[in-house]
């Protein structure tokens, strides 16, 4: 009871000043103190502490030549003597690799015996479990194998130093050839910035009927809806209070079903739509699964020939029924993938906002729009819709919506961090020009000048020369693009043609092109996850 008195207390105070905080009035040098706290959140710093020791890889599946590399990589972790120690980490590796061939466990154990204890191996299971027993995650790969570690997991996890092993690389700044300085410079108490990359919250709720509803009179119905909505908005209000008697998933389920009920109730009193013959007080919703995205929800009209009828809701406003291929629903650090290609804006990863986009809308004044944070979006499928709607999850688990299914989207409370080569804006802008090519052109000629013939003909003897030694002169091809520019063949290691250490040669691949690590199936996956939240 003290305990519970002494946790009571705190909130009153922190909501104290909150509130006093709010009502105060704003003044400049709270301008510049906001400014202040913003950049420093920004240029945020990672370090590596002395006694962490456990390190997980997670290697790009469906390319041979990577399972060299991690074996390599996780050889080097594991007899690199620190700290004063010999042998400072132990390195767990997809548990695909314990049978594979090239990675040769048996091998590697045999010549180095410290390896059967050092050397584990992971499943998503055990990720699922247990997030917190890494202290660091290496990813071999591209943007793809960073949003399978995000799926991976859902609630907390590790920073990230993602190596560029992929095609592009909006998130994986690092080239893999410099792994041994950049871990080096991390485990030598060299402090890095990072990128806490925000991720979206996305729950499904299904529509239920409340079958004892129908034996009952209009009346009673109407009587019935205003006392739910009133004591599920109560249960919410005083759910930090006193109101003990139901469970945090039961009040869950009474907001959203009150919030609904009400727009329901709104839309049935206003006329504005035609709703199914029946009263508002049988509609439920049931929680049915919760996924944090990195990038990007997206609902589209799936199979189904007719384009989606979509309501988008933000906070307590309708905002507009969408009637359109689909809505994608993406973060800054998903506004480089789908919702660009549907013509969204780039937006800054340090910039906390969602990216609304509609996929191929019927009308041309619907724009893309970013919302802030503190917005909760709903998309809705109304029961007048023609056709059920589609969602996917980070291009993952896609699941169908029903009518009178929705998507409930907020910030998650766990974010995402990746470790910067030099800064969030410089990889950034860096990841565009390289990527994207983002701006790049013939820079413009200027006027013409009229030269004497002795500097005309110095001129054509260097620009001959150029053409005898096979490409044009170096002086010319700087000009002709932005300085700011970095090249990708000094930044940028493709898998195709990467050279650490040992070349692959075709003899050394398997001669029956066997795949050594196989990906893990999505079926594989929601069972593991299952299974982990039923035995927590």
């Amino acid at each position: 009871m003290d305990q519970r008195r002494a946790q009571d207390d705190r909130l009153l105070a922190v909501a104290a000043t909150a509130d006093s905080v709010k009502n105060a009035p704003r003044s400049a040098s709270m301008d510049v103190d906001i400014s202040n706290l913003a950049q420093k959140i920004a240029q945020c710093k990672v370090g590596w502490n002395a006694t962490k020791d456990t390190i997980i890889i997670i290697t790009k599946a469906r390319d041979n030549k990577l399972v060299r590399y991690t074996r390599q990589l996780t050889e080097w972790l594991i007899l690199t003597p620190r700290y004063g120690k010999k042998h400072p980490f132990t390195v767990y590796v997809d548990a695909h690799l314990q049978d594979s061939k090239l990675f040769n466990y048996r091998q590697c154990v045999k010549e180095h015996p410290i390896m059967e204890e050092k050397l584990k191996f992971w499943t998503p299971k055990l990720c699922f479990q247990n997030p917190r027993l890494f202290h660091l995650i290496i990813t071999m790969g591209g943007d793809g194998t960073v949003l399978f570690t995000s799926r991976m997991f859902q609630n907390e996890l590790p920073p990230i130093i993602p190596f560029h092993l992929g095609s592009l690389g909006f998130l994986t700044p690092f080239p893999f050839e410099t792994y041994k300085q950049k871990l080096d410079e991390l485990f030598n108490q060299t402090s890095f910035r990072s990128t806490t990359r925000m991720r979206l919250s996305c729950t499904v709720y299904r529509h239920r009927k409340n079958p004892a509803c129908r034996e009952k009179s209009a009346e009673e119905k109407e009587q019935e809806l205003e006392k739910d909505v009133t004591e599920g908005e109560e249960t919410v209000n005083q759910d930090t209070k006193t109101c003990t008697s139901k469970s945090p998933e039961k009040r869950w389920e009474l907001r959203e079903t009150a919030w609904v009920r009400k727009q329901l109730k709104k839309n049935e009193i206003e006329k504005t739509r035609d709703l199914p013959d029946m009263p508002v007080s049988c509609y439920n919703t049931t929680p049915y699964q919760t996924f944090h995205v990195l990038n990007e929800l997206v609902v589209d009209r799936g199979p189904n020939p007719s384009m989606s009828m979509l309501e988008l809701f933000g906070d307590e406003r309708h905002l507009t029924t969408v009637q359109a291929d689909g809505l994608c629903i993406a973060t800054a650090t998903g506004s480089t993938a789908y919702s660009l290609s549907a013509n969204g804006s780039l937006t800054h990863p340090d910039i906390r906002c969602t990216l609304v986009t509609p996929l191929c809308p019927h009308t041309l004044n619907f724009r893309p729009m970013l919302l802030p944070e503190s917005m909760t979006v709903r998309i809705a499928v109304p029961f007048t819709s023609r056709t059920t709607a589609y969602c996917s999850f980070d291009g993952r688990n896609r699941v169908e919506l029903k009518q009178g299914d929705h998507i409930k989207i907020t910030p998650s409370k766990y974010p995402l961090t990746t470790i910067c080569t030099e800064d969030t804006t410089n990889d950034w802008f860096a990841a565009l020009q390289e990527c994207l090519q983002w701006n790049v052109r013939q820079r413009q000629g200027t006027y013409m000048i009229f030269e004497s013939p002795e500097r005309k003909q110095k001129q054509g003897s260097q620009h001959g020369q150029a053409e005898q030694a096979g490409g044009p002169n170096e002086q010319e091809e700087q000009q002709s693009k932005f300085a700011c520019i970095r090249r990708s063949s000094s930044k940028r290691i493709n898998s195709s043609n990467a050279i650490v250490g040992e070349e692959i040669t075709e003899d050394e691949e398997e001669e029956d092109g066997r795949i050594e690590l196989v990906p893990w199936k999505e079926t594989e996956m929601n069972e593991m996850q299952t299974e982990a939240e039923t035995q927590q």
